[in-house]
């Protein structure tokens, strides 16, 4: 008599590499995002008007929503479908829109590539959106699909 053996299948415990790989780019897009406020802030005070309340104000939210935004992108492991949802919603599409807006109403001004002064700020911003750009790309990736309908 033949017997049948039945093997349990396991979920994986880790996630895929394009979650891992989206993660360590979100956090790279927010870093970027703590750099930019820094030398914003830094700008800021070492003008006449030095730290002001609203200054101050506009700080502790940064410090608030990069930390909130620090401890979503970890949620990614948990593999929720909500989690990708809310940093794509988040991070994908507002995160995004607010980083292009000001260049292209600049460039809609009238001004022209050939003006733009690649410092150290613009740069960031480009490490930024590329950050973003990826991140969102790694996190739709097949692989990424799979971990996320399973939990």
């Amino acid at each position: 008599m033949a017997t049948l053996e039945i093997h349990q299948v396991h979920a994986p415990t880790s996630p895929p590499h394009s979650v891992r790989l989206s993660m360590a780019l979100w956090l790279t897009a927010i870093g970027a995002g703590v750099a930019e406020s820094v030398i914003g802030a830094s700008a800021a005070i070492s003008s006449e008007s030095g730290v002001t309340p609203a200054l101050a104000a506009m700080i502790a939210f940064r410090v608030l929503l990069y930390g909130g935004l620090t401890m979503l992108v970890l949620r990614l492991r948990s593999g929720r479908n909500r989690v990708r949802i809310a940093l794509t919603g988040l991070l994908g599409v507002i995160g995004l829109a607010t980083l292009v807006i000001e260049p292209i109403k600049w460039l809609a001004a009238g001004a022209h590539w050939a003006e733009v002064d690649l410092d150290l700020y613009a740069g960031i911003r480009a490490i930024h959106i590329l950050a973003v750009l990826g991140a969102l790309v790694a996190l739709y990736r097949p692989a990424s699909n799979r971990w996320f309908r399973r939990r």
